[in-house]
């Protein structure tokens, strides 16, 4: 894919160039049917990824409006072949969460969900992921990551009880 047609895909994907139903349409035209987003196999897993992924932090984070709707920009990225999705209960207080949960409904099937925990005790750790999965509206993740590890968190290893499965 040539550097510009990159570029109005991606805008195409998030809304940039106009409002939400365009950027669908956008989206169509420059698909026409196929898959545009590459696909590459994670690591040694043998699960193929799309080579970008749809970050929660940034659109999928904010409520939806007359503006924006958060459920068209994951809609549009799934369409472009974008299924890698990324997500954290601390993206606006878990409202990316509830945006995804509205496509992961429907279309689980498609994305490898990536979500990340900010815990480091097992109880809250676990108490997290059921409160994702319930926001998410879906059964299990692909990936669960260690949010915002530091130095100072005993390199990110979870505190787990010894009587814990």
């Amino acid at each position: 894919m040539r550097r510009r047609k990159f570029i109005r895909v991606m805008a195409a994907t998030v809304g940039f160039e106009r409002g939400t139903a365009a950027a669908q349409r956008e989206a169509h035209s420059i698909t026409a049917g196929r898959q545009a987003i590459q696909r590459h196999p994670l690591g040694k897993t043998g699960v193929e990824v799309s080579i970008l992924a749809l970050g929660g932090v940034t659109g999928m984070q904010l409520p939806p409006s007359n503006d924006h709707d958060p459920a068209d920009v994951a809609e549009t990225a799934l369409n472009l072949g974008i299924t890698y999705f990324d997500t954290a209960p601390s993206y606006n207080d878990k409202q990316s969460e509830t945006n995804y949960g509205q496509v992961l409904a429907r279309r689980r099937r498609e994305v490898f969900l990536a979500c990340e925990t900010g815990d480091r005790s097992y109880d809250g750790t676990m108490q997290s992921i059921e409160q994702s999965l319930k926001s998410l509206r879906t059964d299990h993740f692909d990936l669960l990551q260690i949010h915002g590890v530091s130095s100072k968190d005993h390199s990110g290893v979870l505190i787990c009880d010894q009587d814990s499965e």
